[in-house]
């Protein structure tokens, strides 16, 4: 959750002076959003998968 928060404030800066800035970015609950934890399986990557 802080680094939702800290992307929040960082858009709202960096988009300061802009028309972008005068939308609100509402808040995001993390922990209600992830209910299980996932796994992601990933191929290891051979000299000959390699350009």
């Amino acid at each position: 959750m802080i680094t939702v928060g800290t992307c929040r404030g960082i858009l709202h800066a960096k988009t300061e002076n802009t028309k972008f800035n005068q939308f609100l970015i509402p808040t995001i609950n993390v922990a209600e959003l992830i209910k299980e934890d996932s796994i992601f399986e990933f191929n290891k990557l051979t000299s000959q998968n390699t350009i």
